[in-house]
Formats: structure tokens, sequence, C-alpha cells
């Protein structure tokens, strides 16, 4: 999804710098995003970027306390972390572009809860 385009809002490379480093640093953990997502209320593409990043490391820090408690859960965990990897990867160049990156399950969750 592209910010610059018709609404006119085109990321300043500090905004785009800081959308890569919600990404980057929200594969380690799901508190980075969060922390972006308070404080960059006033940069809307800082903020999608924390947004969607956000729910995708929450959904995913649930399903890996869900499936740790199983044999076949402890299995898939490395699996699951890779996806994450990858993901938060693919939001950092998506980022680094000047769009929003959005995760193929939890983009359109993120844009209804947080309206962006």
């Amino acid at each position: 999804m592209q910010v610059g385009g018709p609404s006119g809002i085109v990321p300043t490379q500090e905004e785009k710098t800081q959308g890569m480093l919600v990404w980057a640093l929200g594969i380690l953990t799901w508190i980075v995003p969060l922390v972006f997502l308070l404080i960059s209320k006033d940069k809307p593409f800082v903020y999608k970027n924390a947004a969607q990043c956000l729910v995708m490391q929450g959904a995913i820090f649930v399903l890996m306390m869900i499936l740790i408690v199983t044999v076949v859960g402890i299995l898939l965990a490395p699996l699951i972390f890779v996806v994450a990897l990858v993901f938060g990867i693919m939001g950092a160049m998506a980022a680094n572009r000047g769009e929003v990156y959005e995760p193929p399950v939890t983009g359109a969750l993120a844009k209804n809860w947080f309206k962006v």
C-alpha cells in the first residue's frame, strides 16, 4: 500500500527509517511496535507500520504461547519464528521504500482495530 499516493502524504526519510526500525526491531518482541505506536500518533506512516507490526507480532506471540504447551508446538516453534523473521524483513524493506506492509493474515485485523 503506497502512502504517498492520492492522499498526498509522503513519508520523510526519518519516518521511513522509523518505520523500518519498527519492523526490524519488532522481530525480537511485540513491545517495540507498541512503543512506536504510542509515540508516533502525529506521524501517520510510522503509526501505520507500528500498528501492522504490533498485530502481527501479537498474533505470533499468542500462537507461540498456545503451541509451546504441546510437543508438536515445540517442533513448530522454529518454523513460526522463521515466518515472523521473513515478514519482519519484508515489512522493513517496504517501509524503507515508503510503503506500509500488510502481513497476509493480520493485515486486515490491524486496519479494523487501529483504523489505519
